[in-house]
This record gives C-alpha cells, sequence and structure tokens, in this order.
C-alpha cells in the first residue's frame, strides 16, 4: 500500500499572516524611503544654498558655485535611496519565501549595502562641495 503525492501535498503551505506580514515590510519599507529621500534632499539643499551665500559673502571676488556642483550630489542620493528602497522587496519576500528565505535575505543585504554605499557617495559629494572654495 504505497501512498501517492499529490503536488498540493508537496507544495509547503504559506500562511496568509506571512504574507501580510512581507506586503506590508515591502510598502512600509518603500514609503519610508520616498520621506527620507524629501527629508535628505531639503536639508542637502538648504545646506547648499546656505553654503553658496556663505562663500559669495566671505569670498566677493570669487565666482559663486556653479549648478552643476551645487546640487551634483542630489542625483546620487535619489539613486542610492532607490536602491535601498527596492532592498524591500526581497527582504518582504523573505518573510515568506519558504526554502528562498535565506537567498532573499542576502539579495536584501547585498541591494541594501549598494544603496547605502550610493547614500554614502552622496554625503561626501556634499561635503566635498562645502568645502571646495570657487575658482
Amino acid at each position: 500500500m504505497s501512498e501517492d503525492v499529490t503536488v498540493a501535498d508537496a507544495v509547503p503551505k504559506v500562511k496568509a499572516g506571512s504574507v501580510f506580514g512581507g506586503v506590508a515590510f515591502m510598502v512600509f519599507w518603500a514609503v519610508g524611503h520616498v520621506v527620507l529621500f524629501y527629508g535628505l534632499a531639503v536639508s542637502g539643499i538648504l545646506i547648499d544654498v546656505f553654503l553658496a551665500i556663505l562663500k559669495s559673502v566671505m569670498l566677493p571676488g570669487k565666482a559663486s558655485t556653479g549648478a552643476h556642483e551645487m546640487l551634483g550630489w542630489e542625483g546620487t542620493l535619489r539613486a542610492g535611496l532607490i536602491v535601498a528602497g527596492v532592498a524591500g522587496i526581497p527582504g518582504g519576500m523573505a518573510m515568506f519565501g519558504g526554502e528562498r528565505r535565506k537567498l532573499l535575505g542576502r539579495l536584501f543585504w547585498l541591494v541594501l549595502g549598494v544603496g547605502v554605499v550610493l547614500e554614502l557617495v552622496a554625503v561626501f559629494l556634499l561635503v566635498r562641495n562645502a568645502f571646495t572654495i570657487p575658482a
């Protein structure tokens, strides 16, 4: 008497709560990065404008900071936060991924790491612009 294994028995069951939790994590992760972008972008723009005014007052004979230097960090910041926000997709899927949980977790940390590196490059560009004297 051998039992036949059906396809429905071979596939592990996914609980609705873990799927809901994973999707909620993805949504909150993405919304959090959108809010973080606007907060960091506004503060960075204010710093850039303040430094441009300060440089023009302190160094009256020098040209003001060029537009290509003034917001040169913003594109890198946006790219970093988009990449870090996309990391939430494998992070949320890892909550209900079953046997692929470890792979999805590693993918989450890898993509998040790339996003953080891009964000640090944006901070470096902003700081470099702050301490550069216009020619």
